[in-house]
């Protein structure tokens, strides 16, 4: 008997481990059949099929919200016109300011050197710069109400360009005017109004450069 109790104790053993192995087998046999339930289970609670969309766009935060007011309506063809054409002011702009910045340094030297052909180029320059003033004064109106700009500087830069289009309507007739009837009041009206314009297109391209540059774009150093 004493040598009979280990073998069956081992025996005992080894039908225990078949039985652990067995059961564990069992497990992880049930274990895969239902990992398919398992899976499709929280579909079931995601609601019917007809609030999963509005579900998952709600839970999206680049969707836009179910209440969300309309896009515009796209702007039309004399818009984009308006818009385009706006995109040339910075470029015509240049003409009017150098032409009567040259018209003054021309009258200038005419009248210091007693120079009849300086004084003619200062009217010519003055007649070119009245014809892109009406432009350039256009196309800027246009390029405001395309980029829809708001505050002081844009008003202060629109009106002082337009008065500036406007005064130069005046100085070009008169330029002539008082050349051929040798009137001095005229001669010097017509100076006087030269100055004015220099000063005007300097204080309209200053603000002009704070709507691109931003205010206060002249540092001292």
């Amino acid at each position: 008997m004493a040598s009979r109790y280990p073998i069956s104790r081992w025996n005992k053993n080894r039908r225990g481990g078949r039985s652990g192995v067995g059961w564990s087998a069992a497990l992880v046999v049930a274990a895969i059949a239902l990992m398919p339930a398992f899976a499709a289970r929280p579909a079931a609670f995601a609601g019917p099929e007809s609030a999963r969309p509005t579900l998952l766009a709600a839970a999206d935060p680049a969707s836009p919200p179910a209440d969300a007011a309309p896009p515009p309506p796209a702007p039309s063809l004399f818009s984009r016109l308006i818009a385009f054409f706006g995109q040339f002011h910075p470029l015509t702009v240049q003409f009017p300011i150098a032409l009567i910045v040259a018209a003054a340094l021309a009258e200038i030297l005419a009248l210091c050197l007693k120079n009849d052909f300086l004084s003619g180029v200062a009217r010519f320059n003055l007649i070119v710069a009245a014809l892109f003033g009406m432009g350039t004064v256009l196309l800027g109106w246009s390029a405001a109400s395309a980029e829809h700009w708001m505050g002081n500087t844009v008003e202060m830069h629109r009106w002082l360009g337009t008065a500036t289009g406007v005064l130069l309507l005046v100085e070009a007739p008169l330029a002539f005017v008082s050349r051929r009837r040798k009137n001095g009041a005229l001669l010097w009206a017509y100076r006087l109004l030269l100055l004015v314009l220099v000063a005007m297109v300097s204080l309209t391209g200053y603000f002009g450069g704070e709507l691109v540059f931003g205010v206060g774009h002249y540092h001292w150093f």
